[in-house]
């Protein structure tokens, strides 16, 4: 398993210096949160690095590794991790301003405060970091252009098998993560940009649905805003985004730099 994973983990790397790549992703995001009187240092925050490479026609091959690492402070027992999450494959179609998404993720995440970190990062990609589970996942997103102005609302579904019964942990204690083998969580947004020129600005609105939660309907969602900012200079696009939570209680806030190359 762990030579198949490097030889994943090099050939994602790999790909844009052979010139395969069409787009190379790297994000860090930084969440702040408390957990039992606890909270993260500094340079706790969970990676992704995505690529995406053409195939035919309007389909693409993408893929992501997740990383997380960091450590909280105040915490009444060591609590310094790092973990590789569940790296992500699948494809993209993009066609008539629509753009599909479909994928799956190999369960490599470990059950420790360093993934904890990774699912309080993002809300869209929790499923990157929760360990013993095989999610898959698709999206669906509309893309709006009214001459300055991007909008793309989007919807996507996500269901995690379970790969190890009677697995206890971190995520039971605080998401309610039951000992099902099967969990469906419905994901949906809107994401909006203002291109005035050289900057771009925008915001995005996510929500999450745990379906098979077995608690209410209020109990079972989780929205959050966040505002955003990038500048094009063509081939690099770096970024940053601010992100809050609207009624989760467990997140203060996250911050994100990011930075895109085309080749």
């Amino acid at each position: 398993m762990r030579k198949n994973v490097f030889a994943l983990v090099l050939i994602i790397f790999s790909a844009p210096t052979l010139g395969f790549s069409q787009r190379l992703k790297i994000e860090a995001l930084r969440p702040e949160f408390e957990f039992a009187g606890a909270s993260p240092t500094f340079f706790t925050a969970a990676m992704f690095v995505s690529v995406e490479y053409p195939l035919a026609g309007d389909i693409s091959l993408i893929g992501d590794i997740p990383f997380a690492f960091g450590e909280l402070k105040d915490a009444s027992v060591p609590t310094k991790d790092q973990s590789l999450g569940n790296i992500g494959a699948g494809v993209r179609l993009f066609r008539d301003n629509f753009t599909v998404e479909a994928a799956a993720r190999l369960p490599l995440a470990k059950n420790n405060i360093a993934a904890f970190v990774g699912t309080m990062a993002d809300i869209d990609r929790q499923e990157a970091f929760i360990p013993n589970i095989l999610p898959l996942y698709g999206t669906i997103r509309y893309h709006a252009d009214r001459n300055r102005f991007n909008l793309a609302p989007y919807a996507g579904v996500s269901l995690n098998f379970k790969t190890k019964s009677g697995a206890e942990g971190i995520y039971e204690v605080i998401y309610g993560f039951k000992n099902e083998d099967i969990e469906l969580f419905i994901l949906y947004g809107l994401e909006g940009w203002w291109k005035p020129g050289l900057v771009h600005l925008g915001a995005t609105y996510s929500g999450r649905l745990w379906v098979s939660s077995g608690g209410s309907f209020s109990e079972s969602l989780i929205h959050q805003l966040a505002l955003r900012a990038k500048a094009n200079f063509g081939k690099i696009v770096p970024g940053v985004l601010f992100r809050l939570p609207i009624n989760d209680l467990k997140l203060d806030w996250v911050l994100g730099l990011n930075c895109e190359f085309f080749f």
